[in-house]
């Protein structure tokens, strides 16, 4: 018995934190959070990178902050809180990274483009003048 017990003791040492939703998700201290995600990244080095951990949290938090009616109480609410909600991030860093890698790609044709000509050439495209002026 004693023996399972301080291997639970120790998995609540590396896992905790994770495992206290309410604690990880409110305005705590963020440094105690970072050294959690540190530890856990020292004791997983080949596998976990403490700072990004502790990034996804913050984003994790940030996602919670717009969406306050579903706030999750267990590992497993979070956890279909993050599937359900955490595409929003992701596509829009999908969209942004399809962009950029277009731009890499046509760097050449972007190197010689004059974006003064292609601005003015839009808002004369687009510009929607309606003659004001009544004539009676």
């Amino acid at each position: 018995m004693s023996t399972r017990f301080s291997r639970l003791k120790d998995l609540n040492t590396k896992f905790g934190f994770l495992l206290d939703v309410n604690t990880l998700l409110s305005d705590t201290d963020e440094d105690a959070i970072r050294r959690n995600c540190a530890d856990f990244a020292n004791f997983y080095d080949t596998d976990i990178d403490g700072n990004e951990l502790f990034i996804e949290i913050s984003d994790c938090r940030m996602l919670l902050s717009n969406r306050t009616e579903a706030l999750p109480e267990t590992p497993l609410d979070l956890l279909g809180f993050i599937v359900f909600y955490g595409d929003d991030r992701a596509s829009m860093g999908q969209d942004r990274l399809s962009d950029h890698a277009l731009l890499s790609v046509e760097r050449e044709t972007l190197e010689t483009t004059d974006f003064d000509d292609v601005i003015d050439q839009f808002a004369t495209v687009k510009s929607r003048k309606i003659n004001l002026l009544w004539t009676m």
